[in-house]
C-alpha cells in the first residue's frame, strides 16, 4: 500500500475527505472517540474496543503527514499531492 492509499484510508476511517482543516481533523477524531468508547455502549464492548484502535490508528496515519509536511504549525487545508 502506498502512501496516498494510506492516508486517503486513514481519513475514511475519520469520515474526512482529502480536504479538510487541522481543526476538523481533530473534532472529527475527538467525536469518534467518544461515540466508540467502549464504556458508553452496553453492546458488544470487543467491536468498540477494536473499532477504538482503528481510530487511534488513523489519527496517527494523517497527524504524522501533517507533521511531516509541517501542516500542523498552521491552520491550513490539509490536501494530498495528485
Amino acid at each position: 500500500m502506498g502512501k496516498y492509499e494510506e492516508i486517503t484510508g486513514a481519513l475514511q476511517v475519520l469520515g474526512l475527505y482529502e480536504v479538510a482543516t487541522i481543526k476538523d481533523i481533530k473534532k472529527k477524531y475527538k467525536d469518534l472517540l467518544k461515540e466508540w468508547h467502549p464504556d458508553l455502549h452496553n453492546g458488544n464492548k470487543e467491536i468498540c474496543k477494536e473499532k477504538t484502535i482503528e481510530i487511534i490508528d488513523a489519527h496517527r496515519v494523517v497527524m504524522d503527514y501533517c507533521e511531516n509536511y509541517k501542516f500542523s504549525f498552521f491552520n491550513l487545508n490539509f490536501s494530498l499531492p495528485p
